[in-house]
């Protein structure tokens, strides 16, 4: 899955990282943050599941800026992600609450990028 993640990286303009309000940050959010890291890709929070009982929002919310943190003070991401964690989106897919929330976070990190070709789909920083 990690070879997966790193090739769609490759091609996103935006990553939006959905992490479980039931459950968590989880081993597979690190990955995709080195990922993004890795191709400067422009990162957006969501955290699902809000509508369920076991639901921690702002539980999920310091352990994803926590997460962050770590790598960013560590080296491994060039990134501080410290503000998209404070806007990271509460949302209920399953309801479909704040779907219009995530799509304007969305429409702010694209309005952001600046306009370049194509680039090509072989990482920046990537051994032979």
């Amino acid at each position: 899955f990690e070879l997966q993640r790193g090739r769609t990286m490759a091609a996103a303009d935006v990553a939006v990282i959905v992490v479980s309000t039931e459950r968590g940050v989880e081993l597979q959010t690190e990955e995709v943050l080195l990922h993004a890291s890795r191709w400067k890709v422009p990162v957006v929070f969501a955290m699902n599941k809000i509508d369920l009982p076991d639901s921690h929002v702002e539980l999920t919310r310091a352990e994803l800026r926590r997460q962050c943190q770590r790598l960013y003070e560590q080296g491994l991401v060039t990134v501080d992600w410290t503000v998209e964690v404070e806007n990271a989106v509460p949302i209920s897919a399953l309801h479909c609450m704040h779907l219009g929330d995530l799509l304007s976070q969305v429409r702010r990190a694209l309005q952001d990028l600046p306009r370049l070709p194509l680039r090509e789909l072989t990482p920046p920083s990537a051994t032979p």
